[in-house]
């Protein structure tokens, strides 16, 4: 059953973020949705958007506020993920130095147990490469490389008129909000 609301222009938005909690809360729903299911949105939930009664300068005002908030919270966890990334590379480093610290302080084979933990050593034993280009065949790998067409230099090549076999320009119309 499809939900119609009616919005009465003077009760719709108070201020410039404020949207309809019915609009809003559907607008929660569809992210919800697309969230859960790789970005697809179901049909039902298109159609109810596209029902709720709203003019469409309101809907899409309410819209674009829906958008500039979402975008705001994405830039604010973009940069809190910075944040905590630094700060991760930092403990790491700073964990990594203690190690070698210990390494330093301590004489091969020694190990040392305390009530917080153990320190030891582990033989461990690797091949030195001295010369690659003496290695014999058999003791060689090919490792392939990946190869992905550079977009940038195809569409600059088909601006300045050059034919690129498999790709053409597609001019596109991209929603600008600001």
């Amino acid at each position: 059953m499809l939900e119609t609301y009616k919005i009465k222009k003077g009760e719709f938005m108070s201020n410039l973020y404020e949207i309809n909690s019915a609009y809003l809360s559907l607008l929660n729903e569809v992210r919800d949705y697309a969230e859960s299911n790789n970005g697809e949105i179901s049909n039902d939930l298109s159609i109810r958007l596209d029902a709720m009664e709203l003019a469409r300068d309101l809907k899409i005002e309410a819209t674009m506020c829906y958008y500039k908030n979402e975008n705001s919270l994405a830039v604010m966890l973009m940069n809190e993920i910075a944040a905590l990334d630094k700060r991760l590379r930092s403990h790491e480093r700073n964990a990594e130095w203690a190690k070698q610290y210990l390494a330093g302080i301590m004489q091969p084979r020694e190990k040392m147990e305390f009530a917080t933990g153990k320190i030891g050593w582990r033989e461990s034993v690797s091949a030195n490469i001295i010369d690659s280009t003496k290695i014999p065949a058999k003791f060689q790998r090919i490792i392939p490389e990946r190869k992905e067409p550079d977009k940038v230099a195809i569409k600059d090549a088909l601006k300045s008129g050059e034919a690129v076999d498999g790709a053409e320009l597609v001019v596109k119309q991209n929603v600008q909000i600001k």
